[in-house]
């Protein structure tokens, strides 16, 4: 009778190694299809692409507004504004993801910006000298070029 219970255990313990070996395999595989349908890469929530449109769509409303005002200062302030929003909306999602939600070339658009931005400081220093920061920091930051 020993040898019976014997040999049973030693032909249970194959398929049950089998089985739970399944199992394991099954969870992860169900793990790693439920990562890749709650999070798809490349591409961005309708709230955050709603985000990055207003984002964007503010930089270019301040950088247009920084285009059309008459005082030095007021120029700088709607410049500043918009280089915040922009960069808002580049911490929020990636080129293509901007791209996708805006169909505006977000490079081309921070580079216009931050070339207003330093005509700009650089008027604001020939106008008022004494706002004019000699500093190697402020050089580096690109406060003064």
């Amino acid at each position: 009778m020993s040898d019976f219970w014997s040999t049973a255990r030693r032909d249970m313990s194959m398929p049950l190694t089998y089985l739970v070996a399944g199992v394991v395999v099954a969870v992860l595989v169900g793990l790693v299809t439920l990562s890749k349908w709650s999070a798809k890469s490349g591409t961005a929530s309708k709230q955050t692409q709603e985000a990055i449109q207003r984002l964007v769509t503010q930089a270019a409303q301040y950088g247009s507004s920084a285009a059309q005002d008459s005082s030095i200062v007021l120029r700088l302030l709607h410049v500043n504004y918009a280089v915040a929003y922009l960069r808002a909306a580049k911490l929020l999602a990636s080129e293509s993801e901007l791209r996708q939600a805006t169909s505006v070339d977000v490079f081309e658009l921070q580079q216009a910006l931050e070339d207003q931005q330093q005509a700009e400081i650089r008027l604001l220093a020939t106008e008022c000298p004494a706002l004019k920061i000699d500093s190697n920091f402020s050089i580096a930051a690109g406060w003064v070029a």
